[in-house]
């Protein structure tokens, strides 16, 4: 896996929305979306680590017009902060294909947190 130089920054409580555009090809030959967020030790700036913990799944809402898809999480008030990764995986024409993962830290909110 490559470095993730940039990354997604959400506080603790917020929910998370990450869009996926599809720059070519027919979303309609699109099946099977899913996707899952990993959390990870450190900032994923070198090689591959382990994961910590259990997969948070992710809902996979389409775009309308075909334009791509929105990764969603709605509670994480429950999450660590930290660093964590997500990908998407879909088939096309039955061939199964997974994004690059992308980059997420949780921050704690000032709003709501805990002394």
């Amino acid at each position: 896996m490559p470095p993730i130089d940039e990354y997604y920054e959400f506080q603790i409580g917020e929910g998370i929305r990450i869009a996926i555009d599809v720059d070519e090809g027919d979303l309609d030959s699109v099946s099977s979306p899913s996707s899952q967020m990993r959390r990870v030790k450190n900032r994923p700036l070198g090689p591959p680590q382990p994961f910590v913990g259990e997969p948070i799944d992710a809902d996979v809402l389409s775009l309308s017009a075909g334009a791509g898809f929105v990764l969603a999480i709605d509670d994480t008030a429950n999450l660590s902060p930290g660093w964590y990764l997500q990908d998407l995986r879909f088939l096309v024409s039955g061939v199964p294909f997974i994004t690059s993962p992308v980059g997420i830290r949780l921050v704690p909110a000032v709003t709501g947190s805990e002394p």
